[in-house]
């Protein structure tokens, strides 16, 4: 009779875990790091993770030769979820992360139109992402010459995993997505690189001030 009953008990929390693991919400990751070979900011148009797997790495550069202090990247998901469900659901890293410290920005805030499902990732706060060394181009950027400084790279991956390419991100999720998601950039704030040298526009603009100060000078 015991063991009968231990039986039925043990069948309604089966049945219960089931219903509890059809409904479960997900947890795509979004996590920045340090990179070396990519491709330019400039060229990027868009990124879907790996359809299978549900992951992957977007390996990018800072190509625009200021110092990037801000930086969002933008997707849409299923209209209508309610904000605890997105809290529960992605998670993306910042300075103070255990998993992966962002090396680039303090903090990553994750905002949600519920109208119309806009999910964005918004990095910033601290030094921000230094444009590649001098003379570095988006054409030698994988050079060893070029790969110090200015590469950042996006992983998709569970846990923030730098290699592989398994994670959430996936379009058959109907609970969270509506199909692939499409991962762009939104918005990008930039700031001078400390000791950057001037546009040569700039600097004609600025020596034809001089010179014109200099007539008016002699007129005097």
């Amino acid at each position: 009779m015991l063991s009968t009953r231990l039986q039925v008990l043990s069948a309604m929390l089966a049945a219960v875990c089931g219903v509890a693991s059809a409904g479960t919400v997900t947890d795509p990751a979004m996590g920045m790091a340090a990179g070396s070979y990519s491709t330019g900011l400039s060229q990027f148009v868009s990124f879907t993770p790996n359809q299978t797997t549900g992951g992957g790495i977007l390996d990018l550069n800072n190509d625009s030769g200021d110092v990037i202090t801000g930086i969002t990247f933008q997707t849409f998901i299923q209209e209508g979820l309610s904000l605890p469900e997105i809290d529960a659901a992605f998670t993306c890293n910042s300075a103070s992360d255990v998993t992966l410290p962002n090396p680039f920005f303090l903090t990553c805030t994750i905002s949600y139109n519920l109208n119309n499902g806009q999910l964005d990732f918004a990095f910033s706060g601290d030094s921000g992402i230094p444009p590649m060394a001098l003379g570095c181009t988006d054409t030698n950027a994988d050079t060893p010459a070029c790969t110090g400084q200015g590469h950042f790279a996006m992983t998709f991956n569970d846990g923030y995993l730098l290699t592989g390419d398994a994670g959430e991100w996936l379009g058959s999720d109907a609970v969270l997505f509506k199909g692939p998601p499409v991962i762009t950039i939104s918005d990008v704030t930039l700031q001078a690189a400390p000791g950057s040298v001037p546009e040569p526009s700039a600097l004609l603009l600025a020596l034809t001030g001089l010179i014109g100060l200099a007539a008016i000078s002699r007129r005097r």
